[in-house]
């Protein structure tokens, strides 16, 4: 089940890198813009609730070795012949079960490289993007506060930031 969840968040992973330009800070031009900017927040906040899924101690936090710890024990699960390294046919059927779960949602694992196969590094490249980018103090630790989405602000930017104690999203 969690190997599924963390699947769901290197689908969706891919379509926020995929989005990263933003809008610049500036106010959308249209309902088509703004509900865009809508679906960005909220697969963002989707994503961050799916990496709470490494969280192994439970203690609302997520650490960079919890995250790196689950997506080792990830690969190795996708990785069939534990060569260290996922070949044509394992990310093949990877993606053909990401497809399956998440249709035209879903981040294929790509050779990046060009080597012929899939590492480590490759497989984690989404999540830990994702991590860094929630990770708004850059102590490697994603908070509650950090992982949970912010209101769009007044020019028609959105996504995460951390929230103030009185909840406004300040900071303070």
């Amino acid at each position: 089940m969690r190997l599924g969840y963390a699947l769901l968040v290197c689908c969706a992973v891919g379509l926020v890198v995929s989005g990263c330009g933003g809008m610049g800070g500036r106010r959308p031009q249209n309902s088509m813009q703004s509900g865009m900017q809508n679906s960005r927040n909220t697969d963002r906040a989707a994503q961050a609730v799916l990496l709470g899924a490494y969280d192994t101690n439970k203690d609302g936090s997520l650490s960079r070795a919890e995250l790196e710890a689950g997506l080792k024990k990830d690969f190795d699960a996708v990785d069939k012949n534990h060569d260290g390294k996922l070949s044509a046919e394992e990310v093949r059927e990877e993606n053909d079960r990401r497809w399956k779960l998440y249709g035209p949602q879903s981040s294929p694992l790509i050779d990046w490289n060009h080597d012929g196969y899939v590492d480590f590094d490759e497989f984690a490249t989404a999540s830990r993007t994702l991590f860094e980018q929630l990770d708004t103090d850059h102590n490697g630790i994603l908070t509650p506060q950090e992982m949970r989405p912010r209101a769009p602000n007044q020019n028609g930017g959105g996504g995460f930031r951390r929230r103030g104690g009185d909840g406004s999203g300040d900071g303070n």
